[in-house]
């Protein structure tokens, strides 16, 4: 027995009004009974794609508040990045290239264009990175050296060397 198949056309819809996009948000957030969508579940449930908002609006959060919706600002969104950006250097064992950032090929739970846009390029993303690290590291070191001055007598804190203190720890660590 030979199985026909059944040929159907879906074409994409171009030009899609504003106003059809935003009731479609809208009408996955009562399926969801929430006051906000994600991207990624709009994908699953919404008929359009993620992309169409993002050029008719410009960004997910501008797409929700012109629909009405709850905006959940991810106000740390540039250390998410450098986080990413620090894993990915470490991951590679260099500093990484704007190929390396590339989500399909690569340990990067973020795009190149997401580091663009954000920072004007890559490589301003880099120098902003750069000074990001080097304070939370100068941060981290004076939090460590005053929780060592906690502990420590006078002449202790006189002799203390923090790069010896955390060679030693590391050291300790490696034996665990």
């Amino acid at each position: 027995m030979v199985n026909i198949m059944k040929f159907e056309l879906n074409l994409r819809k171009r030009d899609i009004p504003e106003d059809e996009l935003l009731a479609d948000l809208k009408k996955v957030a009562s399926i969801i009974k929430k006051d906000t969508v994600t991207a990624k579940v709009y994908t699953e449930k919404g008929k359009f794609g993620v992309n169409t908002f993002l050029r008719r609006f410009g960004s997910w959060n501008n797409a929700l508040n012109a629909a009405g919706l709850k905006v959940v600002l991810n106000l740390n969104i540039e250390e998410e990045l450098f986080e990413n950006l620090a894993d990915v250097w470490q991951h590679l064992g260099r500093q990484p290239v704007g190929k390396d950032m590339e989500k399909s090929v690569s340990h990067s739970k973020y795009s190149l264009r997401t580091y663009e846009k954000r920072f004007g390029s890559w490589n301003k993303a880099l120098e902003a990175f750069i000074e990001y690290i080097n304070t939370e590291i100068k941060d981290m070191r004076s939090r460590i050296k005053a929780e060592f001055f906690e502990v420590l007598t006078k002449d202790e804190q006189k002799n203390f060397d923090l790069d010896s203190a955390l060679k030693r720890i590391n050291k300790a660590m490696d034996c665990v």
